[in-house]
């Protein structure tokens, strides 16, 4: 379904500012489809997309006040809850917004005073509740046991993609809501059946079961033993055919909006992604080649962690500061640590050679943090430092040099990285991402199944 098959829909009365043309058709494509994957790209205002399809069934009488639960419920990343809340806030003032970082929902049974507090506070509006899905995973049966929102979003969805706990809480809520968003840049990770878990949870109309999913669509990979008793079991590698893969396409297509910042027409940096082989220090290579003695899982982590650094030596690093003090010299940069265990050694690093940098991290608080990106922003530091909280959210495009030490393991990830700095309304014409990774050949095996599944992705997600 294009822009053009869509009713028109205009911004909601009850929302402040003026809705985006893709986000219209984001909002009108919910309107008719209550149960749907809004895939934007990256950078697109998938928040705003949400609250304004709050805004619309708020004008519409759709969202009832309810005494001692939430209308709205929005999940989404840890360390996206207040910046997500202060957005709903300033994008939809008619809503009363609260955290689950709040006292009332703290505990199951709050005192009278919290209570009276809440209730003063929220007045005659529908509430709305943001959480993580880690939250609603513990008090699903407890603090939320009785949750039946209007309107659940699912931001960040593909945290669900995995199952176990966190979509079995987001499932049960599901069920008992009565419209479902789905919010994800990269619905697409690396097998079909993470895509299909997705859907599921959102309980997109149509859908196939699960076992029958499992059994017709997927091929497996081999299981084996890798000592006595213990084997490694199948996992889902792809899809079963071509047949398969083009039914399964055909049926996301009718369940998602998807519109990339390409299509939006609007002027966006020009990506370049480049990598850099780098050989290992000799005292990583000497740890590497223990793993690989070792073998077995316990010996694939050696070596993964070799390839990174082995203690306080790093040739990941070194090739940082060799990069900031030749080709990119002078530049800011935002650069992404794979592990945490790498972030103090670029640190120390960087500033051995004058380097002013920064780093964020989950465990730091969110004032710190916000106060680390404003430092970046305005120019304070030359580089910012931080892990997987780097990934999602952030505004970074004051940069346009993004420096990557190491890859994971899927392309979704990549491009969300690049999305901090690649971004409607940036100054700057080209925008580069550097990977720096180590010369093995477990990081040669890796950046193959990376670049597999980056085309099954593209193949899935770009058709119409």
């Amino acid at each position: 379904m294009t822009l053009l098959d869509l009713p028109i829909v205009t911004t909601p009365a009850s929302f402040s500012g003026t809705l985006l043309n893709h986000q219209l058709g984001a909002l009108a494509f919910a309107q008719t489809n209550p149960r749907t994957l809004c895939a934007l790209g990256t950078g697109l205002g998938k928040t705003a997309t949400a609250t304004g399809l709050a805004a619309w069934l708020l004008d519409t009488d759709q969202l009832q006040i309810q005494a001692d639960a939430p209308t709205v419920v929005y999940l989404t990343d840890a360390p996206l809850v207040e910046q997500t809340a202060a957005e709903v806030r300033r994008f939809c003032p008619h809503l009363a917004v609260s955290t689950t970082k709040d006292s009332r929902w703290k505990a199951t049974a709050p005192g009278a005073r919290v209570l009276a507090t809440f209730r003063q506070q929220q007045g005659q509006r529908p509430l709305v509740v943001i959480a993580t899905y880690q939250w609603l995973s513990s008090r699903i049966g407890t603090t939320a046991a009785s949750w039946a929102p209007a309107l659940l979003v699912l931001d960040e969805v593909t945290a669900v993609s995995g199952g176990g706990p966190l979509q079995q809480a987001a499932l049960q809520l599901s069920a008992r809501s009565q419209q479902v968003l789905g919010l994800s840049a990269t619905p697409w990770q690396s097998n079909p059946l993470q895509a299909f878990s997705v859907l599921e949870t959102i309980a997109t109309p149509g859908l196939w079961p699960r076992g029958q999913f499992e059994r017709e669509f997927l091929r497996w990979s081999q299981a084996y033993e890798v000592s006595p008793g213990r084997w490694v079991q199948p996992k889902p590698e792809g899809f079963a055919s071509s047949a398969h893969q083009q039914a399964f396409t055909t049926y996301l297509h009718q369940v998602m909006h998807r519109v990339s910042a390409e299509e939006t027409g609007q002027r966006l940096p020009e990506l370049t992604r480049s990598a850099v082989w780098v050989p290992l220090h000799p005292t990583q290579q000497k740890a590497y080649e223990t793993g690989s003695r070792m073998g077995g899982s316990a010996g694939h982590k050696r070596q993964e962690t070799a390839g990174r650094h082995h203690e306080d030596v790093s040739c990941l690093v070194d090739e940082l500061v060799a990069q900031l003090t030749g080709p990119y010299a002078g530049r800011q940069a935002v650069v992404y640590c794979e592990t945490l265990a790498v972030l103090p050694l670029a640190a120390a690093a960087l500033a051995a050679v004058g380097i002013s940098s920064v780093a964020i991290e989950g465990k730091v608080p969110q004032e710190e943090r916000e106060q680390a990106v404003a430092r970046f922003r305005e120019g304070q530091v030359q580089v910012l430092l931080g892990s997987s909280v780097l990934e999602r959210g952030l505004n970074l495009q004051t940069a346009n040099l993004l420096i990557s030490l190491d890859s994971s393991w899927t392309d979704d990830r990549e491009t969300q990285r690049e999305g901090r700095i690649r971004r409607i309304g940036s100054k700057h014409e080209q925008a580069h991402h550097l990977v720096l990774l180590p010369e093995t050949k477990l990081a040669r095996r890796k950046a193959e199944r990376v670049q597999l599944r980056a085309e099954m992705a593209r193949s899935v997600l770009a058709s119409r």
